[in-house]
């Protein structure tokens, strides 16, 4: 992750935004500047956290969100399949 966008990456990263749930206290990521269904579930715009590459690229490392299905609750960052019973998507 990239904490601002370079003129050496050619326009290609992508901001990766954070919303925060003051009630749950979870935050929630996505790389849609208009939050998926975060503004509708409570959540508060904090900011961009930094840019992302939208695809893979050679020595990088994937960035997955992890959820419980039916459950807009805490979102986290790790590496693939470290998580029982929750599904993942890459951003």
């Amino acid at each position: 992750m990239y904490p601002s966008p370079s003129p050496s990456h050619g326009g290609r990263l992508a901001a990766l935004y954070r919303w925060y749930h003051p009630t749950i206290g979870g935050h929630f990521y996505t790389t849609d500047p208009t939050g998926e269904l975060a503004p509708s579930g409570g959540y508060n715009y904090e900011g961009i956290l930094g840019y992302l590459h939208p695809s893979p690229v050679p020595l990088s490392t994937p960035l997955y969100r992890w959820y419980l299905s039916g459950v807009m609750t805490k979102f986290e960052f790790s590496p693939k399949n470290i998580h029982g019973g929750a599904e993942e998507e890459a951003l």
